[in-house]
């Protein structure tokens, strides 16, 4: 078996630490969900993504809160893991967090419905005492999505030890995610 493309950057971001473990990167393929795990793929229905335990439900819950999610993954990154620990969510004082994840970057418990309600409107959410879970539609995009949320907690991290950041308006990062929704996304994609 050959090895997907995938795996690549599943590898590529375990090593650049996004990522705990090759298997915390889920594709949805046409059989239902595939993950590596170093040597092959694994393929699972969305029960037995769901029978990898906390991983694996938050995982399904991402693919099941929107159409254009094929990638999901969880990422243990240092700073997106102290913003998720502490239980504080991030308001985006970098542009391309608010264009790539959306107007905030919020904390929730490990429960189905909030995850999903949450990740209808953006691209990462903070989990509770575990990390960030990202959701996109490939795999680059959500390499993408991890290094941006991990960016936007350091900033806001780092920045509160020297008094705060200034903060993009919920409005105008509103704006921004839907300029880039309906244009630069769209452009990249086709």
């Amino acid at each position: 078996m050959t090895k997907p493309e995938w795996s690549q950057t599943a590898e590529t971001m375990v090593s650049e630490g996004y990522l705990a473990d090759v298997s915390d990167l889920v594709v949805r393929d046409s059989g239902g969900f595939a993950f590596w795990d170093g040597k092959n793929v694994v393929r699972l229905d969305a029960s037995g993504l769901r029978a990898r335990g906390v991983l694996g439900t938050l995982l399904a819950d991402a693919f099941e809160a929107g159409d254009g999610v094929q990638v999901a993954l969880l990422s243990q990154a240092p700073y997106v893991r102290t913003a998720a620990k502490a239980g504080c969510g991030v308001r985006p004082m970098l542009d391309d967090q608010a264009q790539l994840i959306g107007p905030t970057l919020p904390v929730v418990k490990a429960s189905s419905t909030r995850v999903k309600r949450t990740l209808k409107k953006r691209s990462a959410v903070l989990v509770a005492n575990t990390g960030c879970l990202c959701a996109a539609p490939n795999a680059y995009d959500a390499h993408a999505v991890a290094m941006v949320a991990e960016k936007g907690c350091r900033a806001t991290i780092e920045s509160s030890y020297l008094g705060g950041g200034k903060i993009i308006r919920y409005h105008e990062a509103w704006l921004m995610r839907m300029i880039y929704l309906t244009k630069y996304s769209k452009k990249a994609a086709g």
